[in-house]
């Protein structure tokens, strides 16, 4: 639309064919757009733009899981759980889901939950120790040493 708006009309029709040629969905385009504003700090425009394809597409579960990100980061992990949820019940066997997961209870100061579903990426598949092993998300359960445990079935 930018290039489109702005006179560059060839470039808005490339881009546009570009993105209809991947066979993204719209959902995807506003996934991808809002996480990659998240990873730039740019959290008001990631909200903004999650927001905008939640709107247009309110079941389209490739959203669900950036949606839930934006909201931790904003400091809103309890209503971010529930989305973080329907990401997981989206794709079940996805361990970087279950893993989200996790750090949205330790968030929410919910450490049981927090470690069982840490357990749960774990079993599926998840295994980025040094990830899990500094990530802020789980600052609150760091000392557990049910989480030191989960930890210890991921070391290198």
């Amino acid at each position: 639309v930018a290039f489109y708006n702005s006179g560059q009309i060839q470039k808005a029709r490339e881009t546009y064919e570009e993105i209809l040629s991947s066979g993204a969905s719209l959902a995807e385009v506003y996934a991808n757009l809002g996480t990659i504003y998240l990873q730039q700090g740019l959290v008001d425009e990631a909200w903004r733009t999650l927001q905008d394809g939640m709107n247009r597409c309110k079941d389209c579960t490739t959203l669900y899981s950036p949606y839930a990100l934006v909201q931790a980061v904003m400091g809103r992990p309890r209503e971010a759980i529930p989305w973080m949820q329907k990401a997981v019940d989206a794709e079940p066997g996805n361990p970087k889901s279950w893993y989200n997961l996790a750090g949205m209870y330790a968030l929410a100061g919910s450490p049981d939950m927090a470690i069982q579903t840490l357990n749960r990426a774990v079993d599926l598949g998840y295994s980025n120790y040094r990830n899990a092993s500094s990530d802020p998300i789980f600052a609150s359960i760091r000392s557990d040493p049910r989480f030191q445990k989960v930890l210890d079935r991921i070391r290198p």
